[in-house]
């Protein structure tokens, strides 16, 4: 019996290590392909500050010799990861299925493919929202006569690279409500009855990923949540209410 066991965590660690090479190369790929589509990943990340700069008279500067060169290893490895998550998410499904129950396997065979559609649903919205901060930044509220806005090439592009990110992440909130609810941690009558804490908490992940504290940009950026919070809802009232018909 022991030496089955022995065998059986060799297998599972053998697994593991292959999983996680398999993951590494996905990941070392995706990083080739942002690295040579940087003029293209660049034009499109800048494009809303850009936009802005021109109306104002400013530009993007390079001020280190070395800057250009950090931030695309920056990107391409930001770019790399985003662009392998489905396949990181296809082994770490593979690696932990057969470990689940019938009920914990059709609740989690889902979720790839939802956090993959989120999150690009949330980029393409921070996306749109970026073009707003740049305006509100860099526009004439700001800006007065006589300024001239030159921005760093650097922090300019982390910038809206990260707040890319977090609307990508922020939008995973479904994702989190369904599986908590599936696990039985959240009911559908808890979550109706806690709408005053849920509005709250939507409020509060919308003030983390908009990077300007102004009321216009964090409801911008909370209505979608919001929406996704009490489609979500609806969508847990149904797959619950069949659950008690089919039993």
């Amino acid at each position: 019996m022991e030496e089955e066991k022995r065998l059986s965590l060799t297998g599972h660690l053998e697994e593991l290590r292959t999983r996680l090479i398999r993951a590494a190369i996905y990941a070392l790929v995706g990083m080739a392909v942002c690295w040579f589509l940087y003029p293209q990943i660049y034009f499109l990340l800048a494009l809303p500050v850009r936009k802005t700069l021109e109306r104002a008279g400013g530009s993007l500067q390079v001020i280190d010799v070395m800057e250009a060169f950090w931030v695309r290893c920056q990107i391409s490895l930001v770019g790399g990861l985003i662009l392998a998550l489905p396949f990181i998410l296809i082994e770490v499904w593979g690696f932990v299925r057969p470990g689940l129950t019938a009920k914990e396997r059709r609740v989690a065979c889902t979720l790839p493919a939802a956090v993959v559609f989120l999150f690009l649903f949330g980029v393409a919205f921070g996306y749109w929202m970026l073009r707003l901060f740049a305006e509100w930044l860099l526009g004439g509220y700001f800006i007065l006569p006589g300024m001239k806005p030159m921005l760093r090439l650097q922090g300019t592009v982390l910038f809206m690279a990260k707040v890319l990110l977090a609307f990508g992440i922020g939008f995973q909130l479904p994702v989190l409500m369904v599986f908590l609810n599936r696990l039985g941690v959240l009911p559908a009558e808890l979550l109706g009855r806690k709408w005053r804490e849920a509005t709250l908490v939507v409020f509060l992940i919308a003030a983390i990923i908009t990077p300007t504290w102004d009321p216009v940009s964090m409801s911008l950026a909370a209505m979608p949540l919001a929406l996704l919070y009490a489609g979500t809802l609806g969508v847990i009232k149904v797959m619950e209410r069949r659950e008690k018909r089919g039993s």
